[in-house]
């Protein structure tokens, strides 16, 4: 009635009256309307806070997350140094030192193992092959031994700082060489390299000696890409037969895989004669028979030093 509510209530106790009340509408509209704002904003406000919650919580998961995974892909691209920034004292802080440990010892792992020789990495990757390394065994294999002839003058001459590198470069240089042949590296000895051709993985004695005579070859023309900077000759014996190969050394000081025997003695003992001769590839004639596309000059019948027979040489011209 004109914006107004009328109640009307009949009495209880006196019958015969009749209670009337009026009351304007926007009394009761407004109380609505404030029911219906504050019903509405609780459960924006709720909504509102689980939101802003749920991102903070789901933040603090992925941001650790994301660095664990940039960290992760930083080691499979070889960038060894990566490292973890997670100051927290939770789960994932003890996850980031747990991972940094192993960042470090991997980056460790990765710079000693150029001290570390071939043969050694492949006994380490194959379980079979380490243990008859630690045990030893008797193996076939071309065995070359090279170095300088001349050295000995170049470093009485030449200041450390110089020579150092100079060395580096040939050494670098003549690795590759043996390398891309199949050989192993099984140590340097000052300017000296013995390097192996395992007569199993070429496929027999013949075609490992076949891969030491090529190297050589290749190791005699890398000289004169260095003669610049290195006028020397190589010197290099080259050897085939069997070898005693396995890991020898201490634990307290170092473990080396190595191969020792008369083979590796003769093949020192054939680059000390090219040294004394001014260079050049001398091989036996075991190795020497293995090759027929290569031009050899006999040496003869040579006595080495250690073997009670003489050894028949071969030049490689």
């Amino acid at each position: 009635d004109g914006g107004h509510l009328l109640v009307t209530l009949g009495g209880t106790e006196l019958p015969e009256f009749i209670l009337k009340a009026r009351a304007p509408y926007a009394h009761f509209t407004a109380a609505l309307a404030r029911q219906a704002v504050t019903g509405r904003a609780v459960p924006a406000a709720l909504l509102a806070l689980s939101i802003f919650l749920a991102i903070r919580i789901a933040q603090r998961f992925l941001e650790p997350l994301r660095t664990f995974v940039n960290g992760a892909n930083g080691i499979m691209q070889s960038r060894f140094d990566t490292r973890l920034e997670i100051d927290r004292a939770d789960e994932f802080g003890e996850l980031a030192h747990a991972f940094n440990a192993m960042a470090a010892g991997v980056e460790e792992g990765r710079r000693l193992c150029r001290f570390v020789s071939d043969s050694v990495r492949t006994a380490a990757r194959d379980e079979l092959r380490n243990q008859a390394a630690m045990a030893g065994e008797h193996r076939e294999a071309a065995v070359l031994f090279a170095g300088l002839a001349g050295f000995e003058r170049l470093v009485h001459d030449m200041p450390p700082e110089a020579l150092i590198p100079l060395l580096n470069r040939y050494l670098e240089a003549m690795s590759g060489r043996i390398r891309d042949n199949g050989g192993d590296i099984d140590k340097f000895i000052g300017e000296k390299i013995l390097a192996v051709f395992d007569a199993e993985r070429h496929g027999g004695l013949d075609a490992a000696a076949r891969a030491a005579i090529a190297t050589a070859a290749e190791m005699r023309e890398a000289m004169q890409e260095l003669r610049e900077e290195l006028p020397l000759q190589s010197s290099v014996g080259i050897v085939a037969g069997p070898v005693l190969a396995g890991i020898m050394g201490t634990p307290e000081v170092r473990l080396e895989h190595t191969v020792i025997g008369d083979t590796v003695n003769t093949a020192a003992r054939l680059c000390d004669l090219a040294l004394k001769s001014g260079g050049g590839i001398i091989t036996e004639a075991r190795a020497a028979g293995a090759v027929s596309d290569r031009a050899m000059t006999p040496v003869g019948e040579i006595s080495v030093k250690g073997k009670a027979r003489q050894v028949t040489a071969w030049r490689l011209n």
